[in-house]
């Protein structure tokens, strides 16, 4: 265990820096590189989280309401970021 958290604790900020280094390059590398990101975090939420938490069926309107609330919500803002780079801004 104490090994593959030092693997852990190693290449996280490696990989921070890899990150860095590669979106500063081209804008067609920091696609790939959000690209891959974003489907990682997808992936994990969807085959791990969502169906883990929507197994348990206690407060389950609740917890629909809460994820379309936040799937709203993250919609909202690329919608935003999309209006907001329209006019040129950063």
């Amino acid at each position: 265990m104490i090994y593959m958290m030092v693997i852990f604790a190693a290449f996280t900020p490696l990989g921070i820096g890899l990150g860095i280094i590669l979106s500063e390059t081209s804008k067609i590398v920091e696609g790939i590189v959000l690209a891959i990101s974003t489907g990682t975090f997808i992936y994990v939420a969807a085959s791990e989280v969502i169906v883990e938490e929507f197994a348990i069926t206690k407060y389950r309107y609740s917890k629909f309401l809460s994820y379309l609330i936040g799937g709203i919500f993250v919609g909202f803002l690329a919608v935003l970021e999309g209006m907001f780079e329209e006019e040129g801004g950063h």
